[in-house]
């Protein structure tokens, strides 16, 4: 006596073979939505819309970089997360700015910025201002007084760097 299985016995989403052929174009079409809303809530930040203009400003910044190092500034700072302070001992300059801005930059997005001022605290060279909490990664930190017409920059990584030194980037012109 032989046995037959009638395969209409069990409906059909009883079956593996049809959840596989929906499964696949389904998930497939979920996870093209989920790519598109990550591409459209995070633009790539690197592309200049005017880049010539961009361009001609880069002269500009490296007179930044000349005067700071013709003044001969140094910075030394420290971040203190736990009272959410900035401290900083500028050398080399003969009259103290009142303040100073100090900008932390993440290298990709830019909706991650910090722009933090500081605030003479003697007439030595010390800055301090408030600093909150920044996320992990690579950082540059860029340093100006308000009249702009010098500048330090450094990389740090956080966590990991809490004190830090900046001198001025020398590039010599023939």
């Amino acid at each position: 006596m032989s046995v037959s299985y009638d395969r209409d016995e069990l409906p059909w989403y009883k079956y593996f073979w049809p959840w596989f052929f929906i499964g696949v174009p389904l998930f497939t079409v979920i996870g093209g939505i989920h790519l598109l809303f990550v591409a459209m809530d995070d633009p790539d930040g690197l592309v200049v819309d005017d880049y010539y203009k961009h361009g001609l400003a880069i002269n500009r910044t490296l007179e930044k970089d000349q005067n700071a190092y013709r003044l001969g500034v140094t910075a030394k700072g420290k971040f203190d997360f736990e009272k959410k302070l900035v401290l900083l001992q500028l050398q080399g300059l003969e009259q103290w700015p009142e303040t100073m801005t100090m900008a932390l930059l993440h290298p990709t997005q830019a909706k991650k910025d910090h722009k933090i001022t500081l605030q003479k605290q003697s007439d030595t060279g010390a800055y301090f201002g408030v600093v909150t909490s920044i996320a992990s990664g690579e950082w540059h930190m860029l340093l100006e007084p308000q009249e702009k017409t010098w500048r330090l920059m450094t990389r740090f990584r956080w966590p990991g760097t809490s004190d830090w030194q900046m001198s001025p980037i020398r590039e010599d012109r023939e």
